[in-house]
């Protein structure tokens, strides 16, 4: 296998006074459309300009599943309309990598396509040198009568395996096809779940799961919420909000060269504060701990003591706003930091819901309103 070089896109210096992760977000606010581009620009305090020309300050992203095969580069793609991205292509020669592919350049597109077949012949033998060992793998087999008696929460992390990963006749899923998917940020929670199924100190992803047709099937096309009480949904959404604070929590501190060393007081004070506010808003008081936290290292030339300064920052940041009445907006989720499939499959499948898991603080109310709305 060849390795192909990774070329960074220059920023603008329309927007070289933002940091990668407000970069980040002028990107997203434009492509979902909820802000009308004279907002963004308002929003991140940038320079008035032609909005038809917004999108031209915009930096290309990377987009590593094609390459050129000429130059060796993993292709970028280029902001076009709103929710919209270019064809791939070179950020060397500029030639498109697919639907543009001229006469002249027949013969690039059968060597990419080419390369494109080693990659995945490669991976292939990678992930199926050896024959896979049921037994020592670990087998979970869900029959009918095993599921009816399995916890709320282990049904969800089934059927989020189901909703990726289910063979073409319902019966079964390798878990070697889910390496490539971020199931749940919090592992001892997944080691929980086996634990429960039976199956110690092995990953999702080194087991194979068998399961009935009708229970797949099932799980595929979750209805009336799986069955389950206001009650199991209520403490299963404050259980995945939790895990994905900290996870968000931990992806923002180190996105700015912090490590976070606390323990239980962490959990302690996001549970708090996920008393009060939605995921999105709590997400909000970490971006803005976490900034204050940079600014003080940068006089102080402390990290650790900013670092550990981060949770109380949030915590000190709410009452705050509670003191004085304040609306707290939520913060969209950040890219470099996705949703799990676990939290996808319950939010999106079970509850119907969507990203109001993310921007609604969890209620018994809520969740009422809802069913209602959906069921």
């Amino acid at each position: 296998m060849e390795e192909y070089k990774t070329i960074r896109p220059d920023i603008s210096s329309y927007l070289s006074g933002l940091t990668s992760e407000e970069i980040e977000n002028v990107i997203q606010d434009y492509h979902e459309k909820e802000l009308k581009i004279l907002d963004i620009i308002e929003k991140y305090g940038l320079e008035q300009v032609n909005i038809s020309e917004f999108r031209t300050y915009l930096p290309p992203a990377l987009h590593s599943e094609n390459v050129c095969p000429e130059c060796k580069a993993v292709s970028w793609v280029s902001h076009t309309i709103r929710g919209k991205l270019s064809n791939p292509y070179c950020p060397v020669c500029e030639t498109p990598m697919f639907e543009d592919f001229c006469p002249e350049n027949r013969l690039r597109a059968l060597e990419f396509e080419r390369l494109r077949r080693e990659q995945e012949e490669a991976e292939w033998a990678y992930w199926h040198a050896i024959p896979p060992d049921l037994e020592a793998h670990g087998i979970i087999d869900v029959t009918s009568e095993r599921y009816e008696s399995l916890d709320f929460d282990v049904k969800v992390f089934l059927g989020s395996l189901v909703a990726n990963a289910i063979s073409e006749d319902f019966t079964k899923v390798d878990g070697g096809n889910l390496r490539d998917f971020k199931m749940y940020p919090n592992k001892s929670e997944i080691d929980r779940i086996l634990s429960v199924l039976g199956i110690e100190d092995k990953g999702a992803c080194e087991l194979f799961y068998g399961f009935d047709e009708k229970i797949a099937k099932k799980l595929l096309l979750p209805e009336k919420r799986l069955e389950s009480s206001i009650e199991d949904q209520y403490k299963l959404w404050k259980k995945i909000i939790l895990d994905e604070a900290r996870e968000l929590l931990e992806f923002q501190m180190s996105d700015s060269g912090f490590e976070l060393k606390q323990g239980e007081v962490v959990d302690e004070i996001l549970s708090d504060l996920l008393q009060d506010y939605s995921l999105g808003q709590v997400y909000h008081l970490i971006y803005n701990a976490v900034n204050s936290a940079c600014r003080f290292y940068t006089k102080n030339n402390n990290r650790q003591y900013a670092a550990n300064a981060v949770i109380y920052n949030c915590r000190r940041s709410r009452d705050k706003f509670k003191a004085n009445g304040w609306t707290l907006r939520p913060y969209n989720r950040p890219w470099g930091c996705k949703q799990s499939e676990m939290s996808r499959y319950f939010f999106d499948s079970v509850l119907q819901i969507g990203e109001e898991g993310f921007k609604t603080r969890p209620s018994i109310e809520a969740l009422t309103v809802s069913q209602f709305n959906f069921i």
